[in-house]
């Protein structure tokens, strides 16, 4: 189905991939402390890489686009056809990152490094972290309770208690 060029300025379609860095040895277990899995884990909350493929079906070039990209947003213009304006959620390098249209699928990709966490995605990643201490600690509890009624059966001499 052909669709029509579009009448006024629209959102293009879009899509921000997440990279993170992967260890072959994550897989296996093998030999690790509690300080090397506390670094691993908060190496995997906070990708090295996000790249946006923008569709843009309608734009032959790039030379009439306008992208703006700073460390926690990333805006495009095309005049008359086009607006995007993104919160990338982490604190980008946008020094460090490349951008490529691609003419025969009419896509605009931007690769961008991550050099940390926006104060908004700080506060995520600290409210899902307290609430994971909570719930560890209940779960502990209860492990612990489960157990309190198994010491008290064996603690009875046989015989007792029974009728």
């Amino acid at each position: 189905v052909e669709q029509e060029r579009p009448s006024g300025i629209v959102q293009p379609r879009y899509k921000i991939v997440h990279s993170f860095p992967v260890d072959l040895g994550d897989s296996w277990g093998g030999f690790s402390t509690s300080q090397m899995d506390h670094d691993k884990m908060i190496k995997s909350k906070i990708p090295t890489h996000l790249t946006v493929t923008i569709n843009l079906k309608w734009a032959e070039s790039m030379k009439l686009a306008k992208l703006d990209i700073n460390e926690e947003t990333l805006l495009f213009e095309y005049p008359d056809l086009y607006y995007l304006d993104l919160n990338l959620k982490y604190k980008c390098n946008p020094d460090e990152g490349n951008a490529k249209f691609d003419k025969s699928r009419k896509t605009l990709t931007i690769r961008l490094p991550v050099v940390g966490l926006t104060a908004d995605s700080q506060k995520v990643l600290d409210d899902h972290y307290q609430k994971y201490v909570v719930d560890q600690q209940k779960r502990i509890e209860g492990l612990q309770k489960q157990g309190e009624p198994e010491e008290e059966e064996q603690a009875q001499p046989e015989g007792e208690g029974q009728e």
